[in-house]
């Protein structure tokens, strides 16, 4: 019996012999595999799939036994009146005291898929497809990903963030903090320094003295992508989720860098429906800084308003993105974090058609060093007040106003500029 990894002939075996509905037992002996290396395979590489048709296009993906006899509605509070029912609604099935999990036989349990179901065109349920092809893909994509990025997950992070930060920020020298803590250590003294390099921890290297007083090499070392964050958060899963959350928005998020020499970036927020763009300052392009962010606004704006205002953000695949644990919050989800593909900047147009007017009052090569968020506040200000041939003569601020309140514009601090007022100039500080 081999046990090398799977090959794409045998995958393509698999599908062809699921869609005979033969079973487990006789695809292993067939391949002369295990049964339990063909469950494993089916169960790890299946493609999750929504077939919609006439009678199952009003409840799809509801996992409830009883959805034909459901009667609630809005239990969930999320939905805000996109669905008629709760029926129509998967969020629902967490909160229902009533929810009852349907069974599948096929899906469920062996063969765990729908390949050769007689009845999948009159099921609602999800469906989980075999397909050799896809299969492949994404086996050799995990093989990849688990043989790069960091060797710690999230949460092991987060346990060394706490541990080392307070810490440094007394002074102390990692190698001393090493030394007292080693059996709290879960990496070596050499990759504590790397993590703090990539930004990985609150603290920063200005809490090194020392390190800060040596000349920078003229090699920045490379920062190491925990490619794990990825995984559940592609386009092709944002895909997925906009199919199941129809009427949801999407902002796109992204960041604007100024000269070479400076420090701080723009750190912007577009939504789509108004164009309506907002920025904040970061003093450094780093994963801990734009945590800082938006717990800043997750503080200001209340948790049910931020779920509202953010219900999902889509951005590239920078550095400063790579905790999407953090931007989705840790203890309870505020929102869901989904990244477009390695340079693909076209999935996420609206952000980067904001820019266009951002770079007018802060061309390329400008410094954003000695710029507020006040500066910020009063640059959006006018950017927002354009009128836009494409929102039927209205301005963003406009559009934005009308669908979130005024309230939520005045906790931004941004304003309304009288059309014949607004300048699309270079920015001039204000001494």
């Amino acid at each position: 019996m081999s046990y090398k990894r799977i090959t794409k002939q045998e995958r393509s075996s698999i599908e062809q012999m699921l869609r005979k509905d033969d079973s487990i037992y006789h695809i292993a002996t067939e391949l002369m595999r295990s049964p339990s290396t063909i469950t494993k395979e089916i169960k790890a590489n299946r493609t999750q799939t929504s077939l919609r048709s006439a009678f199952n296009k009003k409840f799809l993906d509801n996992n409830c036994a009883r959805v034909m006899l459901c009667d609630k509605n809005h239990l969930c509070k999320i939905c805000n009146g996109t669905v008629e029912a709760c029926r129509q609604c998967m969020r629902c099935n967490a909160v229902c005291e009533a929810f009852e999990p349907v069974f599948c036989p096929k899906r469920d349990s062996s063969p765990w898929c729908c390949n050769g179901c007689p009845k999948r065109r009159r099921c609602h349920l999800v469906k989980y497809d075999y397909r050799a092809k896809e299969a492949h893909l994404y086996a050799q994509k995990k093989l990849v990903e688990s043989r790069s990025g960091l060797a710690l997950s999230d949460e092991d992070v987060l346990y060394l963030d706490r541990l080392m930060t307070p810490l440094l920020k007394k002074g102390q020298s990692i190698h001393h903090i090493y030394v007292n803590h080693k059996d709290q250590m879960l990496c070596s003294e050499k990759t504590l320094y790397t993590y703090l390099h990539a930004g990985l921890f609150t603290a920063t290297l200005f809490d090194l003295p020392r390190t800060v007083q040596r000349k920078p090499r003229r090699k920045k070392p490379q920062r190491k992508v925990d490619k794990a964050c990825y995984i559940g958060r592609s386009y092709e899963d944002y895909k997925q989720w906009r199919l199941n959350n129809p009427g949801v928005p999407t902002i796109e998020m992204d960041t604007v860098e100024g000269s070479k020499t400076s420090r701080k970036v723009l750190l912007t927020f577009v939504w789509p429906q108004s164009s309506f763009l907002m920025a904040y300052l970061l003093e450094r392009q780093t994963a801990s800084e734009v945590k800082r962010v938006i717990t800043h606004l997750q503080d200001t704006l209340g948790t049910e308003m931020f779920n509202h205002l953010f219900p999902a953000l889509l951005t590239d695949r920078g550095n400063e993105f790579t905790d999407p644990l953090a931007i989705e919050g840790e203890a309870n989800r505020w929102t869901y974090v989904f990244f477009c593909d390695a340079r693909r900047p076209e999935q996420k147009p609206h952000v980067e058609n904001g820019h266009t007017l951002l770079r007018q009052k802060l061309p390329k090569g400008s410094s954003f060093d000695n710029l507020t968020q006040e500066d910020v506040k009063r640059i959006l200000s006018h950017v927002n007040s354009v009128k836009r041939k494409g929102k039927n003569d209205k301005s963003s601020i406009e559009i934005f106003r009308f669908t979130y309140g005024q309230a939520i514009l005045d906790l931004f601090g941004v304003q309304e500029i009288e059309p014949d007022a607004v300048d699309l100039t270079k920015y001039k500080k204000k001494d």
